[in-house]
């Protein structure tokens, strides 16, 4: 039995298991997100967004690498995934936001969706984040909006 259940864990978890791709990779394979993005975001909750306020939002996507700032807090180790709908951006705030009384959010999460015709010569794009306390399930997490202008 405990045979059975060690295979069973050990098969679910390389199932899950996939080398994900660099951030030079999914760059140099979609060159037209090379540039400035940035926008002025906003919280989904009424409350925190009022506590909060208006959210500054930059993302610099050079040929090598990606870096965002949110608020006057830059990220550290930022990874872009490509997704079916756009991209996923995932990386650390390099400070904790502790205004949440659902505890601090040192985690970023961004979902850029492109448009599904033009994605290449697109200068707007709809970006929704997600400030958590970890990339899996943080159930106090706080979703905001935004839509980013790309300035160079």
């Amino acid at each position: 039995m405990k045979t059975l259940t060690f295979l069973l864990i050990s098969i679910t978890f390389f199932s899950c298991y996939s080398k994900r791709p660099s951030n030079k990779e999914v760059i140099t394979n979609h060159p037209y997100l090379i540039g400035h993005w940035s926008g002025t975001g906003k919280f989904l909750d009424p409350d925190y967004n009022q506590l909060m306020g208006p959210q500054p939002i930059h993302i610099w996507i050079t040929p090598n690498d990606i870096s965002i700032e949110i608020n006057g807090i830059l990220t550290t180790q930022t990874h872009l995934y490509p997704t079916k709908y756009g991209f996923e951006i995932r990386g650390f705030l390099s400070t904790e936001l502790n205004y949440a009384p659902t505890g601090e959010k040192n985690k970023i999460v961004l979902f850029l969706v492109l448009p599904q015709n033009n994605r290449s010569t697109a200068q707007d794009i709809d970006v929704n984040f997600h400030l958590k306390s970890n990339f899996n399930f943080d159930y106090t997490m706080k979703v905001g909006g935004v839509k980013l202008r790309k300035t160079k």
